[in-house]
């Protein structure tokens, strides 16, 4: 047996963002604030002025049209004069209502203390403004002092709850008043973090939440801590409101992290996008559009649109070509593990949800090109290489979170089994027998539990043709399925391997075609068939029928087919992924997200996360959110 050396870890998830810098008509790429209007316009503050977007393009506001400065700090829609906006600059706030800019500025000679930092309007429709050195009030069109500091506390947000109290954001910590306080004061608590705040935010539900320089994210209900939660990762920077249940945080140079907003605990804080894997250091949630997209500014590089969250990528330069649904395996740990030419690729996700890429390289003794990967019934994992040898590990995982590989045995082509053609595909099955399909020849069947047995094989004698079939599957009760080339479908009950005829269908019994590329079960019995040139059929107490054609049915070369825990099926396409919700269904789905690139394996979880294998890589797709019916 050998142990196995191992390389680096590497990343390489990718999510489906849209980017939007000056290229694209931003008036900055440092941008500050985003903002949905009522209309449905998207409102940019920038270093250069304020844009608009309207789904197509921008157009930018600047001093030219009278703001009353380029620097954009935030921007608010009036709840009292639907449609108008209040924008803070470095030099004043303004009032647009109309496509007309009306100006207010405070009173002095410091330029520091004219910075107009954050916004709220009170249920009143009074504008409070906060600034480095302190909180006024917009009355009578003049901004009049409410908070007057002798230091740079800064007002970096400013809110209202419902039990009347106020709550600021300062460099200084948390402060609040009641409704008939004249000033805000420090909120003194053991819990409550006293270092400089970097977000304030009030939820749905009149929850404050306050991000801090210290690594905490507190929540207060009613003027009470109810929870404080320290982030081990790094510096909560901006909080979004996901749904009823959950935010998301945004952590400097990490990503932006789905926390619960229940029961804030460390262990169920999900890693949802991973900075570095887009090239980026800082990412910050701000808004969740009427259409559900997030968009995130992305300091000094524009703005991001995410417009589907449950699809994750990772891009494989090189991916060897497989057959029979062999392409990649998961293994006890929902590991992925990816046949992937010259290395063996490991994709998984830890604990905290962040994706991690492992390539396992020098594995054997020679340089190995690997094919084809299925794993066993004892968990064990068989590759194929280019040269036929099959290699049986067993996989450890270590404290780096990858496996370490441990070679079992290896079957030697020509030693082990006769393969002088060459070999088409391979199974394991659960009574622990290799299947080989060797081209031109036949199946071989070895009993690995003694590898001096004889060897079985299935050919014309046993009612196959002599040729290896394209795809080899044990259904649930034990029987097995030839998928021929051009020779249809081919019957094996489980007590016939070592004798009995092979039973055959092809287009005469009800077949679409011959050309048989995938099979899979689900779980009311029925078989799933593609085929390279006819679609998907079905197959249930001896008779086929077809998944309806109205939609040029998955360009009709269907390469894989995998059934979910939910019954749902999937299938594999030369276009992309299509599925049905239920066995019964003939109704059709697809993303256009997964539209497009052949797909050569399907694995599901039993969370349902579906895991796709590509020419360009792999795709795990998260079906809660599955839309777009065709």
């Amino acid at each position: 047996m050998l142990s196995l050396m191992l390389n680096t870890s590497s990343y390489g998830q990718l999510l489906p963002f849209q980017y939007y810098t000056t290229r694209e008509g931003l008036a900055s790429n440092w941008t500050t604030d985003i903002l949905q209007d009522s209309r449905g316009y998207i409102w940019i503050g920038t270093a250069t002025g304020l844009s608009r977007f309207d789904g197509i393009e921008f157009r930018t506001f600047t001093t030219k049209d009278g703001l009353p400065n380029d620097y954009v700090n935030t921007v608010i829609e009036s709840r009292a004069e639907v449609g108008v906006l209040w924008i803070a600059t470095n030099d004043g706030l303004s009032k647009f209502k109309d496509g007309h800019f009306s100006n207010f500025y405070i009173e002095t000679s410091s330029e520091s203390e004219k910075m107009m930092l954050s916004l709220h309007e009170d249920v009143q429709g009074t504008i409070w403004i906060g600034t480095y050195f302190g909180v006024y009030r917009l009355m009578k069109n003049e901004c009049v002092r409410f908070v007057k500091e002798n230091q740079q506390i800064g007002y970096f947000g400013i809110e209202e709850t419902k039990d009347g109290l106020w709550w600021a954001g300062t460099r200084q910590g948390l402060r609040f008043r009641n409704s008939a306080g004249e000033k805000f004061v420090p909120f003194l608590h053991d819990d409550t973090p006293q270092s400089p705040v970097v977000n304030l935010f009030k939820d749905s539900e009149d929850n404050i939440w306050v991000a801090s320089e210290d690594s905490t994210i507190a929540k207060i209900h009613r003027g009470k801590l109810v929870s404080s939660l320290k982030i081990p990762f790094g510096i909560p920077t901006r909080m979004l409101e996901e749904d009823d249940e959950h935010l998301l945080v945004s952590v400097a140079e990490r990503g932006v992290y789905r926390v619960a907003k229940s029961d804030q605990k460390v262990n169920d804080i999900a890693l949802i996008i991973q900075a570095n894997t887009i090239g980026i250091g800082s990412l910050l949630p701000i808004l969740k559009d009427r259409e559900h997209n997030l968009w995130f500014l992305n300091p000094n590089r524009g703005i991001l649109k995410l417009t589907d969250m449950s699809i994750v990528s990772f891009p494989m330069i090189v991916v060897a070509h497989s057959i029979n649904n062999s392409g990649m395996a998961l293994d006890v740990n929902n590991h992925c593990w990816i046949a992937n030419g010259t290395q063996i690729t490991e994709v998984w996700a830890d604990t905290q949800g962040e994706w991690h890429q492992f390539n396992h390289q020098n594995v054997t003794d020679g340089t190995d090109f690997y094919q084809a990967v299925c794993s066993d019934s004892k968990g064990q994992l068989w590759f194929k290489t280019r040269d036929y040898h099959l290699f049986c590990f067993a996989g450890q995982l270590l404290s780096e979170g990858h496996s370490q590989l441990t070679r079992l045995r290896t079957l030697v082509p020509n030693i082990d089994f006769s393969a002088t053609t060459g070999i088409m595909c391979f199974m394991v099955d659960r009574n622990e027998r290799c299947w080989i399909s060797i081209v031109n020849t036949g199946v071989a069947v070895i009993n690995l539990q003694n590898l001096r047995s004889k060897i079985i094989l299935i050919d014309s004698t046993r009612g196959w043709y002599n040729g290896g079939p394209r795809v080899l599957y044990q259904d649930n009760k034990g029987n097995l399925w030839f998928g021929g080339n051009d020779a249809g479908l081919g019957f094996l009950p489980k007590d016939s391997v070592t004798h009995g005829k092979i039973k055959l269908y092809t287009t005469a019994d009800g077949l679409p075609n011959n050309f048989i590329r995938s099979l899979a079960e689900d779980s009311l019995g029925n078989l799933w068939i593609g085929t390279r040139y006819g679609g998907v059929a079905k197959y249930r107490n001896g008779k086929f029928t077809m998944l309806p054609d109205e939609n040029k049915l998955l360009g009709n070369g269907v390469w894989c087919i995998a059934v979910s825990p939910d019954s749902s099926v999937w299938f594999g396409t030369n276009d992309g992924v299509y599925w049905i919700e239920h066995p019964d269904s003939t109704t059709i789905y697809q993303k256009p997200e997964l539209k497009g690139e052949s797909v050569s394996a399907l694995r599901v979880q039993e969370n349902g996360s579906v895991w796709i294998m590509t020419t360009n890589g792999l795709k795990i797709f998260d079906p809660k959110n599955r839309n777009s019916n065709i």
